[in-house]
């Protein structure tokens, strides 16, 4: 008995092997080698060798032997390992679909017939063992008590609607169903399966073809239009044989078509087939929504973290821009109204597609940087800086060095952090703000679009804002005698291609220096 149970098992696993052969020999001839799918493949035959092995230490007498209560649990990981690699695969390579699924269906049959298959389908349910021996009983009778099990394996359950307008064949298929352990629904024609099927959930169906009023045709039709039911499986169950009928079948989604009068191991054999896809079909697509759901989840932590890090870099930036700004007796509103000057220009060029395209957002990246631009006053002595008179020229030379120190500060940070958007942009506005269009600026004497494009444009909303502010020195000036100021020194001050998107804005930097405006 034992021979030929190993004589039986043999076959499902030189189905493994050969397949799997087959397609390593076909990927390695092809013209870019797929070596992951190659690599998956020589997995599967080395897990089916390793089955090879414990069924001839099990069944073949080879020593040592297996211990009687623990053979189940051997067989149960490479079967594992074998059906979930053939799937990797497919998920690669469908077009190798049909090969791999004769490799899957071998592992399924494998575990059907060790009687282990409905656990390694689930793999959340321990992995069956056999019961302790009976004190006095001997290894005979656990060997006695295995074979007679492989002879009943446990066999996977399922819901099935049967749908036939023969009352006695609905009958046969209900015990023979019950037999095999499934729950049966029973349908006496196409219209009542359809209702089932809209409001119901089944694991199979098997359809009749020839029924009076809505046939077999018309609900393999109807079927594939309903939600959430164009995978379930069906098979077909017809005294019609002829090769057009089951074409026809086949091509309207069903899984299978056995002839009637059918033979109980048949039919078997198919529904533990269509069943086993089902519940499979099934579980992936579980898998999938929890992959779904488990990423979802982890791009909203990432966003949540992304603008978490945003608003700390942001605050940073401001409050550092803030005690520059301290030392020179301007205000933070004058911060607000830069970032809001930068932001609406800015957006006006984009819209004109003046703004190159980045990966990241120019526009926003300019308004928070923005504050940055004179952060290199911290290095101007408080003589110069706070000096309530005209500065000398060396004085004023020594003024000019705060674009110098602060791109020099940033530089360094940027030595640290080299692809760092903000850090690069931050270095732009801060060096090259007093640049001109003319070469005529300073620290560089940089001209025309030598001066990069975000300084070029914070430079028109500072000298904007530098008008509209009163000082001991000067007096504030209209919205109306800023913008004439500034429009009269594009091509000389400024880069002339801004002109036309600053005159669009215009009114929005008149409101927002109004609703920033400086305390008394």
């Amino acid at each position: 008995m034992s021979s030929d149970i190993a004589h039986d098992l043999k076959t499902p696993i030189n189905h493994i092997t050969g397949y799997g052969e087959l397609l390593i020999d076909e990927l390695s001839e092809a013209r870019e080698a797929d070596e992951k799918s190659i690599s998956s493949l020589r997995a599967v035959i080395g897990e089916a060798r390793i089955v090879l092995a414990l069924v001839d230490r099990t069944f073949g007498r080879i020593s040592p032997p297996l211990p009687p209560g623990d053979w189940r649990a051997a067989f149960f990981d490479p079967l594992k390992a074998i059906f979930l690699l053939s799937h990797e695969v497919v998920s690669r390579r469908p077009d190798l679909s049909e090969d791999l699924g004769r490799i899957g269906q071998a592992a399924v049959e494998l575990g059907h017939r060790l009687g282990i298959a409905g656990d390694w389908l689930s793999p959340s349910l321990p992995s069956p063992r056999a019961s302790p021996q009976e004190p006095g009983g001997s290894a005979d009778a656990d060997q006695g008590a295995l074979e007679e099990s492989l002879l009943l394996p446990s066999r996977l359950s399922g819901r099935i609607l049967a749908v036939d307008d023969d009352a006695g064949n609905l009958e046969l298929l209900d015990r023979w169903l019950g037999r095999l352990g499934h729950s049966t629904v029973l349908a006496a024609n196409g219209r009542e399966a359809l209702e089932r099927l809209e409001r119901e959930r089944f694991d199979l169906v098997l359809l009749d073809l020839s029924m009076p009023g809505m046939g077999g045709i018309e609900v393999l039709k109807r079927l594939r239009n309903l939600p959430d039911r164009r995978n379930l499986p069906v098979i077909v169950l017809s005294g019609q044989t002829e090769m057009e009928t089951v074409v026809l079948c086949i091509g309207l989604g069903a899984e299978d078509h056995i002839a009637k009068p059918f033979d109980p191991v048949l039919l078997r054999a198919r529904v533990d087939a269509a069943l086993e896809k089902s519940f499979l079909r099934a579980r992936e697509q579980e898998l999938l929504q929890a992959a779904r759901d488990h990423n979802r989840t982890l791009e909203s932590q990432v966003r949540e973290q992304v603008r978490t890090l945003s608003e700390v870099q942001v605050g940073t930036i401001f409050a550092l821009s803030r005690l520059a700004e301290a030392r020179d007796n301007e205000t933070g509103a004058h911060l607000e109204r830069m970032t809001n000057y930068c932001f609406v220009l800015g957006r006006a060029l984009e819209e004109r597609g003046l703004v190159p395209e980045t990966p990241g957002d120019f526009v926003g990246i300019l308004r928070t940087v923005s504050p940055l631009h004179d952060i290199g006053k911290v290095g101007i002595p408080d003589s110069i800086l706070l000096k309530p008179g005209s500065l000398t020229d060396g004085e004023r030379e020594i003024m000019n060095t705060h674009t110098l120190i602060g791109a020099s500060t940033l530089r360094d940070l940027s030595r640290k952090h080299p692809d760092n958007d903000f850090i690069a942009m931050g270095i732009e506005v801060t060096e090259c703000h007093h640049e001109k269009w003319d070469g005529s600026g300073y620290p560089r004497r940089k001209a025309g679009k030598e001066i990069p494009l975000s300084a070029r444009i914070l430079a028109i909303c500072d000298v904007y804002d530098a008008l509209r502010s009163r000082r001991p020195y000067k007096p504030e000036k209209s919205h109306d005698e800023a913008v004439r100021i500034i429009l009269d020194s594009f091509g000389s001050h400024f880069d002339p291609e801004i002109e036309p998107a600053f005159r669009a804005v215009g009114r929005d930097f008149d409101r927002i220096h109004t609703l920033h405006k400086d305390k008394d």
